[in-house]
């Protein structure tokens, strides 16, 4: 059966419609697609900019706070920087290691000691501006710079006064740097320092070359430390107005830069004075036994100045100079004496340490101490020159001034200014027993330009009101008995002793000199000035307790009043009874209780004058004291006989003695030269003047570049020094004259001594010929005569048996003295040597500042002062976002709530 077959017929009316509708529906869904992702991008981009916004905020923070530390920190430089410029311009600075005086060395202020000072006290300031430190922490600064850890972060204590660490109050610190910190935390945005994990001090080396160190022109550093405050973790949040935080993190640091400073121009013009001296010790020369004579002169720096010890005897030729820097001290045992018998005049005493100053022979030096058995004798015409005392603090001991010697104690008070100091005023003091003073009635000049005072421990002193002490005529000071109602004086400090303290009256009717006394500015009472000696106990001196006690003296009002109460002791009783008729306590008095005052006042002045013992006389023109404002009215001790006692006098000009002795001494302590005898020296530049006509090269001399005290600093160039040393000691033997410089990095002595050939072993020196010139930056042990200049940076010790002597060099420029020889020797001959030329290349003769007077470096690329900024100060390092999600959200979330 056939198939049928049905066809439709095909009907394509709305597929358009339908395919319009699929591409609406389409384009639809992609153009929400595209709103949704423009409005997600958008969102994105809002909230990338927002969270920038925070972020460059939180910067700003920083910003701030590095701004602020700079400031903090350049003020810090600029008072530590002054402080050095004024120090170093104005006085060397002695140090003691420990209460032994033998212990004391000088520091030279040069520029690397003066940057090594500036560095500490920048960081001890900078601590104290950031309340890392107190005060009282930073006075033991050398443990602090050492410490690596200032400082951790402690929550805990955040909110505890009394227990906040110290980062927490540096968080606090920092805070306060940030502008309007406080409004817009209480506006409900914040941008806080939040935490900081440690503090560190960090301690390195110093890469700089620096222009005036000791190393400067080399490769080498200088080696000083460099000391900053390093802060690491710093979070820094910002909390804007729609609750969202923002974090950053970064780490600083504060100190100074790669910086080395010129204080002082240390190209100074070289001298060759030192050639004229055979002994220049730079910290001090010393004779701890034997016998020893000096017949050239010598210089004794003032580290530790000039000792005579244990028996020695030392002898000055005539005509040279002793110069000490310091003070000079002799004495046989620090802590007893020997009973030695009277001798005759001007003889050597036999079991005591004896000091000679030969005829014509000057001795300048700060002081004079002398000890338990020390003997000093002044030949005819030599002459003492001291800017401080001569105190015999020994017992049987001796100073005794020959006939035609002659003594000057320059140092004087200016009536002027109210400051008073025991350290620059001249006075005449024993102290000791069985001791004294002798001064020959033919004695040329005495000159003595201030007062003594009473000395105690810890450099407290009390003054006196005369210029010649003795241990018994010092008690006139004291509050007599007669004035104290219970206890005694000196009182003891024993617990439980009823004389541990004094009741004392004092008023106008049992004391003649009320009216001298301190009243404050109350008007109240102050008469009673106190000092303690403390003496522990010491079985081996003979007493078991302790000895210690409290002294009480009289205050006076003024130096007037002091001086005048002084007068009135040693005065005569005319003038006493003068005195006390003219106060206005006795003119209001009827007329019986006058004359009962008159007598009793008379009692007590009798028995504070019997205290006084005389002990000195001098020819009638010697010279004492007096000013008319008081300064000093009276040094003669008191006596019922003999009419040549020392004396006042009131018109010689002891201003323009004591301004022409210092400028000399000064210039004895820069350059060891002597100024022109018969010329009185008003100023430095005057001295100047005078110096520099004495060669051409001394035409641009100036004094005030040279350090008082550091001669060798100011003679030798350090950095020729070095080169000359770097491989080797320099030891050869030129024109039959031995010529040795020795580089010495320790403690130890160079050993100098006399042999069959002239080598060095180690640290000893042997030498074939004794006579020439040898120069070290260390210490020496001299065990051989020597004819020539020892010049060393530190100390020269003087053993038995020694002459030491300079005819071989002078300070001229002609034949014969150090100059020629080494001009002479520093020319290649025909062959082409150099006889004062090392193995190195360098030469003998620039080690001297007079030849090879520049120090500094030809290349220093260190920063300039006046090129620094805060930020060269001031570092801030690894700058990052602080990630931290969980806190993110917490603390987001806690802010949208609020």
């Amino acid at each position: 059966m056939k198939k049928v077959s049905f066809r439709r017929k095909k009907n394509n009316a709305g597929s358009t419609i339908i395919i319009v509708l699929l591409m609406t529906s389409f384009v639809l869904i992609l153009a929400t697609l595209i709103t949704t992702t423009t409005m997600i991008n958008l969102r994105m981009k809002l909230a990338a900019s927002q969270a920038t916004k925070s972020f460059y905020t939180s910067e700003e923070a920083v910003d701030e706070i590095q701004a602020a530390l700079g400031k903090i920190s350049v003020s810090c430089f600029n008072r530590a920087y002054e402080e050095q410029l004024t120090r170093i311009f104005s006085y060397n600075q002695v140090e003691s290691g420990s209460s032994e005086e033998s212990d004391t060395k000088l520091v030279n202020i040069n520029n690397k000691k003066a940057n090594e000072d500036l560095r500490v006290n920048y960081m001890k300031y900078l601590l104290l501006e950031l309340k890392l430190k107190t005060e009282a922490e930073t006075t033991n600064m050398p443990s602090i710079l050492t410490t690596s850890v200032i400082g951790k972060w402690d929550k805990t204590k955040d909110n505890n006064v009394n227990g906040t660490s110290v980062s927490s109050l540096f968080v606090r610190e920092l805070n306060s740097y940030i502008e309007d910190y406080v409004t817009l935390k209480n506006v409900g945005t914040a941008l806080e320092v939040e935490s900081i994990s440690v503090i560190n001090m960090s301690v390195t080396n110093d890469t700089t070359t620096g222009a005036g160190s000791e190393t400067s022109g080399s490769t080498a550093a200088t080696g000083l430390p460099v000391y900053a405050v390093e802060f690491k973790d710093c979070v820094v949040k910002y909390l804007n107005e729609n609750g969202d935080y923002s974090y950053i993190t970064f780490d600083g640091s504060l100190g100074l830069p790669d910086i080395y400073i010129d204080f002082r121009d240390e190209n100074l013009v070289g001298t060759l004075f030192f050639a004229d001296y055979s002994l220049i010790g730079n910290r001090g020369i010393s004779l701890n036994s034997g016998r020893a004579t000096i017949n050239g002169h010598a210089y004794a720096g003032a580290g530790h100045g000039l000792n005579v010890t244990n028996g020695a005897n030392l002898t000055v030729g005539s005509n040279k100079y002793m110069i000490c820097g310091g003070t000079f001290s002799i004495f046989r045992d620090k802590t007893t004496a020997v009973a030695l018998a009277d001798t005759k005049k001007g003889s050597i005493k036999a079991g005591a340490s004896n000091f000679t100053l030969g005829s014509g022979a000057e001795l300048w030096a700060k002081e004079i101490v002398v000890g338990n058995n020390g003997y000093i004798t002044a030949e005819s015409g030599s002459d003492i020159n001291l800017e401080d005392d001569i105190t015999i603090e020994g017992n049987y001991s001796n100073v005794e001034f020959n006939s035609g010697s002659s003594f000057s104690g320059y140092g004087y008070e200016d009536p002027d200014s109210a400051k008073e100091s025991p350290y620059r005023s001249s006075a005449l003091i024993v102290n000791g027993e069985h001791s004294k003073i002798i001064f020959s009635s033919g004695l040329s000049k005495l000159v003595v330009a201030g007062r003594a005072y009473i000395k105690f421990e810890n450099e407290v002193s009390v003054a006196t009101g005369e210029s010649v002490s003795v241990n018994t005529n010092q008690e006139i000071y004291m509050i007599p008995a007669d004035l104290i109602v219970s206890g005694k004086n000196p009182s003891t400090r024993k617990e439980g002793d009823p004389n541990v303290s004094l009741n004392i009256e004092i008023n106008q009717s049992n004391f003649f000199g009320y009216d001298l006394l301190n009243k404050t500015s109350t008007g109240a009472d102050d008469f009673i000035e106190t000092r303690d000696l403390k003496i522990k106990a010491n079985e081996s001196l003979g007493f078991n307790e302790d000895q210690s006690r409290t002294y009480y003296y009289f205050k006076f009002k003024s130096r007037a009043a002091r001086n005048t109460y002084a007068n009135l002791i040693y005065g005569t009783e005319d003038e006493f009874v003068s005195y006390v008729m003219g106060l206005d306590y006795y003119k209001s008095l009827p007329a019986n209780a006058k004359t009962t005052y008159l007598i009793e006042a008379k009692k007590l002045w009798t028995k504070i004058r019997t205290s006084v013992d005389s002990y000195a006389r001098v020819s009638d023109s010697a010279i004492g004291i007096e000013n008319s404002d008081g300064t000093i009215v009276r040094v003669n001790p008191y006596s019922s006989t003999g009419s040549n006692w020392f004396s006042a006098n009131k018109d010689y000009d002891f201003k323009g003695e004591f301004t022409d002795r210092e400028c000399r001494y000064n210039v004895f302590n820069k350059i060891l030269a002597p100024l022109e005898s018969g010329t009185k020296y008003t100023s430095t530049s005057q001295a100047q003047t005078y110096l520099s006509n004495k060669d051409d090269k001394y035409a641009l001399i100036d004094l005030n570049k040279y350090i008082e005290g550091d001669i060798y600093g100011n003679v030798i160039n350090k950095k020729g020094f070095d080169k000359l040393t770097a491989s080797s000691a320099f030891c050869k033997t030129v024109d039959s004259k031995v010529v040795i410089v020795f580089r010495n990095l320790t403690n130890q002595p160079l050993v100098i001594k006399s042999g069959s050939e002239t080598k060095i072993s180690g640290y000893e020196v042997t030498l074939a010929t004794t006579k020439g010139i040898i120069v070290t930056n260390g210490n020496v042990r001299v065990e051989c005569d020597f004819d020539g200049i020892i010049l060393s940076d530190k100390d020269i010790e003087i053993t038995d048996g020694c002459t030491l002597s300079n005819t071989t060099f002078d300070a001229s420029f002609g034949n014969g003295s150090l100059w020629k020889f080494v001009e002479d020797n520093s020319k290649a001959d025909g062959a082409g040597n150099i006889a004062l030329r090392a193995d190195n290349g360098e030469l003998f003769k620039d080690i001297f500042r007079y030849w090879n007077p520049k120090v500094g470096s030809d290349d220093d690329s260190s920063i300039k002062v006046g090129d620094m900024t805060y930020r060269d100060m001031v570092r801030v390092s690894k700058w990052r976002k602080y990630d931290d999600p969980e806190r993110y959200i917490e603390e987001s979330s806690k802010a949208s709530a609020t």
